[in-house]
């Protein structure tokens, strides 16, 4: 999406409603599209309705042992001053720091990256989130782990001999799957963030990154996306 695409539209329709006692789970069909019918976007999604206690008992997702290995490895500081300046910051920043980078880390030897960042109780989305639930959003978790990507990919060095290198997030018509169970709330400490490089694909104008991911809270591991693809091209 860029600022002179201008409105969008989005069309939502229930298509299943399940309640068990006091949950209840939703499920709906999404289409996105400019006002002048591109397409944007086709997704389906679940939404949940859990009274406060089922939201303290959370167990988070079941563990993987592949992700379970990135998170326990040891980290130090990697130095990522020479392309901060190509991703976000400020508010929209959600990486404190890239502890780990291993450019032939993970199964396929791809790479692998850890970054990590501190929550702040007062941070300005636990306000913005819906009405009474005070919890980071959804789509700041998975920009986070764009993010991560991201520096992998230009710490990989990907975008040598490019005159203008641009992101795009999510990658124009790749697949993209996120699975939940958990949030991050202002009494938590850190979050935790892992992605692992699964393929490379060359591209006249560049490349296609496809990565796989976690996020933990406080060492629950509570997000995974996979396939999760960002495309680095040259808009030079």
């Amino acid at each position: 999406m860029q600022p002179e695409d201008g409105t969008l539209v989005v069309e939502s329709e229930l298509t299943a409603f399940s309640r068990v006692g006091p949950m209840t789970i939703v499920t709906f069909a999404v289409v996105m599209t400019l006002a002048s019918g591109e397409p944007v976007l086709e997704l389906t999604t679940q939404f949940g309705f859990f009274p406060a206690a089922a939201l303290v008992r959370q167990a988070g997702l079941p563990a993987k042992p592949h992700f379970s290995a990135a998170f326990d490895l040891p980290g130090e500081t990697v130095k990522t001053g020479k392309i901060e300046k190509r991703l976000a910051g400020g508010k929209m920043r959600m990486l404190d720091e890239v502890d780990y980078f291993d450019p032939t880390g993970g199964e396929a030897g791809l790479g692998l990256i850890r970054g990590r960042q501190a929550v702040d109780p007062n941070a300005w989305y636990f306000k913005a989130h819906f009405y009474q639930d005070p919890v980071q959003p959804g789509s700041l978790g998975l920009d986070a782990l764009a993010q991560l990507l991201a520096r992998a990919i230009l710490l990989k060095g990907l975008d040598k001999g490019m005159s203008n290198p641009h992101f795009e997030t999510i990658a124009t018509a790749a697949p993209f799957k996120w699975s939940y169970r958990g949030q991050v709330t202002p009494d938590k400490k850190e979050v935790v963030t892992v992605m692992e490089i699964v393929s490379l694909e060359p591209r006249e104008t560049g490349w296609l990154v496809t990565a796989r991911g976690s996020l933990w809270r406080d060492g629950l591991r509570v997000y995974e996306v996979g396939p999760y693809s960002l495309a680095l091209v040259d808009k030079g």
